[in-house]
Order: C-alpha cells, then structure tokens, then sequence
C-alpha cells in the first residue's frame, strides 16, 4: 500500500482491516511516517570519497581501457 504495490480493491480492504484493528493501526502510521521522512531525506558521499573515486580512476584508467 505504501509503495503502490497493491490493487485499487487490496488497498481498500487493507485500508479497512486497518482501521479496524489498533495495532496495526498503529504500526501502519509509524511505517508511514517513517516512508514520508526517508523521502525527505538527501544522502550524498563525502567531498573526501568523490575524490577518492574519482582519482582512482585517473590511477587506473590504463588498466580499464586494455
């Protein structure tokens, strides 16, 4: 459901099963805001490891094109 990975007529029936039933309720919200938060969050590499990558393979960029 959070994904989009069920039907129209699944989510309905998930959707009832879940307000009917209180911890699952509860565990549905926390899934949910946990899914809302990760999609706000950015990860991006260290200056340090793009630049480690990247002269890795200046250093070995011979090697690569044999």
């Amino acid at each position: 459901m959070l994904y989009g990975e069920t039907s129209p007529e699944e989510s309905f029936m998930l959707r009832e099963v879940i307000e009917n039933n209180e911890k699952l309720n509860g565990e549905y919200t926390q899934m949910k805001k946990t899914l809302l938060s990760l999609r706000k969050t950015r990860l991006r590499p260290s200056q340090s490891s793009v630049e480690n990558i990247l002269k890795y393979s200046r250093d070995n960029a011979l090697k690569f094109s044999l």
